[in-house]
């Protein structure tokens, strides 16, 4: 029982110290914390007082016979009443304000007790009135006397005594009118300003800030501007101050703006602040008339306010602001993002084009509905979304843009942030698009192109790079996969070039060659070359063309065609089994043309059947070309190679191989040998090259040597013998120089065969008989005999 008493007491002792502490702080009762510090301010009523809530000051000065009265209009603003309405110095008044609040009384002398006129407290020099939200009922009032040196004397009305203060706490007080008065003509920072307006007779400019650090022009026309140099006005108009000395403040009051120009500015200037500010604002500034004989000063006016004052415009820039429409533009087109556009309407001598960007990508949608070439649409607008223009023209200086009508009309619509970034089929885009752009005359000798955005006056012109992405024809945009076959049903290759038919054998789909390797049936029954076939294969797998030239054959001469260069032809199989794709069995031929005019890294090109002519590049033609044979013409391991013969007409040297541990082989000459003028340190080198030896290609499968081959009596002959139960030998033969680079070989030990090619430098230095170096004689300056 005892210890559920003691709990009740505690409990109503603990409820009555919150409500005694709750009745204090609504008394306004000081805890002695609070005393403590209060107790060396000269004015402790404002030490809890926030900045804001700090609503007016008052001063009224003796010597100057005035009285200052200032009022905050907004967190960032003072306003002067009297003795004049006009804009406040914000940092001047402001620091009186922290120093009132801060005022802190010296320790010594302390406080002073003596007749106020010694202490120039019977008239005081000034008297300042604090208001907070209440502007009749000063929360303070201080009497402010004489200073004497560093130490000025100041008195609250009604307190018992005199306090000693720092002089420099309050030194401003004695400052004239014309100084409390504000010089800057913007308040808001330059990196907080988001729009920009200038307007007045013959000027028209709107900048607005997107995204933080990007300006985007929004008149004359809606262009990117030039973000340079829109922030270097945009840092000058916010640094703008009123001129220095006597002359800033011209009048006050000012009712009637006629006699300075201001009834019709010749200038405004707006500054819109972030958006982000709890307060958005927009400050104004008037520009009137010049100043009689006073070069780049003008009168001007902030729009708040009613008295004018005199600036100075030093740079054109400033002075001629907005006055060219062109002045702040950027030199690239449009912000156009290649990567989030989705939908393209291009119009070209009446023919239209509408692709659009669905789940499944890019769609052509006229002048035919089916898949775009991806890749090409692309580039296109790679090139818009980087086109740049070189100078901004006056229409009437240009001759026959050809703009009206255009060439070309390019429109491309780009999603907002939260839309959509493609477009569902059977939909069209939304809004405005994001480029309007007209396309006229290209003139090569300049390498330009003129264009002019929509609603603009200004002519542009352009790099000639854009006429490479312009459609050429109502193929552009189509998709240009000209081929797509499974490489695993290939079953046959057949090229035709130069009266010669090559026939190759896929792996597995004959039963008499190997199933992992391409067979070549014709000319010749041989080993493909797999890389070659393969190369070839993959290339008719996914065939594109570079571009689309034609969908009518027409006359097949045009493009070379009727006598083609090349044809490949293909056959498949019926793929099954899980996961086939069911592809039925099917066959083709490819025509390989001429090449188009200008041009010499493409050549025309036709799927018998198609009508479409088109065009392939030369590396996807370069395959086609290959040494389809294959290519391997000798094989050994080269750590088996017992001996070296290598014979010259009228010369012949053997070489024995001695393996070394750890080491490359050594070479020995046999005992009668003269080895003198051959370089026995190639000798490794050309064993390794022997053993995997390769050709370019073949100058013939079959058949005799033609004597012209020089094969019968060869420039070299190596014979290489490998180590084993019985002699095993290979001998490679050399014959004649087909050309600088090359030199006819055989492998066949007969005077019939494969002859093949060898184009390696090192060949051209071999098959020269090697020469004895020249001896030095004795004495070199004795007379010949």
């Amino acid at each position: 029982m005892k210890k559920h008493h003691t709990t009740v007491v505690l409990l109503i002792l603990f409820f009555t110290g919150l409500i005694v502490l709750w009745w204090a702080d609504w008394a306004g009762v000081k805890t002695p914390d609070e005393l403590r510090r209060m107790s060396d301010r000269a004015l402790p009523e404002l030490i809890d007082l926030k900045p804001p809530d700090l609503r007016r000051l008052e001063i009224v000065r003796a010597k100057e016979k005035d009285r200052l009265v200032f009022a905050r209009t907004d967190p960032g603003r003072w306003q002067m009443l009297e003795p004049v309405d006009a804009a406040a110095d914000f940092s001047l008044v402001e620091t009186l304000a922290r120093n009132l609040q801060n005022l802190r009384k010296l320790p010594d002398p302390g406080l002073v007790d003596g007749p106020a006129s010694a202490y120039g407290l019977d008239a005081p020099a000034a008297t300042i009135r604090v208001f907070g939200a209440d502007v009749k009922a000063p929360l303070a009032t201080l009497e402010v006397g004489k200073a004497i040196d560093q130490l000025l004397y100041v008195r609250v009305p009604g307190a018992p005594g005199i306090e000693v203060v720092d002089a420099r706490t309050l030194n401003m007080l004695d400052r004239p009118v014309s100084a409390w008065r504000d010089r800057s003509l913007v308040s808001i920072p330059s990196f907080l300003v988001e729009s920009l307006q200038v307007t007045g007779p013959g000027r028209d400019l709107e900048a607005r800030r997107v995204e933080g650090k990007k300006w985007l022009l929004e008149r004359p026309v809606p262009a990117l501007a030039a973000e340079e140099k829109v922030e270097g006005v945009v840092a000058e108009l916010t640094s703008l101050k009123v001129v220095p000395g006597d002359q800033a403040f011209v009048a006050d009051n000012v009712k009637d703006g006629a006699p300075y120009g201001l009834d019709a500015p010749a200038m405004t200037i707006a500054l819109r602040d972030d958006a982000r500010q709890i307060k958005p604002q927009t400050q104004t500034l008037l520009v009137g008339k010049p100043i009689p004989n006073q070069p780049d000063r003008f009168y001007a006016r902030r729009g708040d306010q009613d008295d004018v004052v005199a600036i100075e415009l030093k740079e054109k820039d400033l002075r001629e602001l907005g006055t060219d429409p062109n002045a702040f533009r950027n030199q690239k087109v449009t912000d156009l993002d290649p990567a989030r556009a989705n939908f393209i309407r291009l119009e070209a001598s009446g023919v239209e084009f509408e692709l659009a960007k669905s789940p499944a990508g890019w769609q052509l949608l006229k002048p035919a509905r089916m898949k775009a070439d991806t890749p090409g649409v692309q580039a296109f607008l790679s090139e818009l979304g980087g086109l740049q223009t070189f100078e901004f023209l006056d229409p009437l200086k240009v001759v026959e843009p050809r703009l009206e009508p255009p060439n070309f009309t390019i429109k491309v619509w780009q999603p907002g942030p939260d839309e959509t970034a493609t477009i569902e089929p059977g939909s069209g885009p939304k809004g405005e698009p994001k480029l309007n752009l007209r396309i006229g005359r290209y003139d090569p000798l300049r390498k330009i192109v003129y264009a002019r955005v929509e609603g603009d006056r200004a002519i542009l012109n352009v790099p000639e790079t854009l006429v490479k992405v312009l459609p050429k024809n109502t193929l552009a945009f189509r998709d240009r996969t000209m081929l797509a076959l499974s490489p695993g049903q290939l079953q046959r290759l057949t090229v035709v070039r130069r009266g010669t038919t090559y026939e190759l054998v896929a792996p597995g789909a004959s039963t008499a060659g190997p199933p992992t390797h391409w067979q070549l049936k014709r000319p010749v029954e041989a080993k493909a070359d797999d890389e070659a076939a393969t190369k070839m294969a993959l290339i008719l797998a996914n065939l594109h063309a570079v571009e689309l030239v034609s969908e009518q054959l027409g006359d097949v001469k045009a493009f070379g065609l009727h006598a083609p260069a090349l044809t490949i032809s293909w056959t498949t199989n019926a793929e099954s089994g899980p996961g086939a794709d069911k592809a039925k069995a099917s066959s083709g031929t490819l025509r390989i043309g001429g090449k188009p005019p200008n041009t010499t890294d493409q050549v025309y090109a036709n799927i018998e059947g198609s009508p479409i002519v088109f065009t392939l590049s030369a590396a996807n033609v370069e395959p086609f070309e290959s040494e389809f044979h294959d290519r391997r013409v000798l094989a050994f391991p080269p750590d088996k190679v017992k001996r070296l013969v290598l014979r010259w007409p009228g010369r012949a040297l053997g070489f024995t191989r001695e393996p070394r541990p750890a080491a490359p082989a050594q070479w020995a000459a046999g005992p009668d040998a003269d080895i003198a003028g051959f370089d026995m340190n190639k000798l490794n080198a050309l064993n390794s090259s022997l053993a995997g030896l390769r050709t370019p290609a073949f100058a013939q499968y079959e058949g005799p040597f033609p004597p012209s081959f020089g094969l019968d009596h060869p420039q070299l002959t190596i014979q290489v013998v490998l180590e084993g139960t019985g002699p095993v030998t290979s001998e490679l033969r050399i014959g004649n120089a087909l050309d600088k680079e090359n030199f006819l070989a055989t492998t066949s030990p007969g005077q019939a065969g494969p002859v093949f090619l060898l184009n390696n430098p090192a060949w051209t230095e071999l098959v020269q008989t090697p020469k004895p170096p020249l001896e030095i004689p004795e004495d070199v300056f004795a007379p010949e005999k």
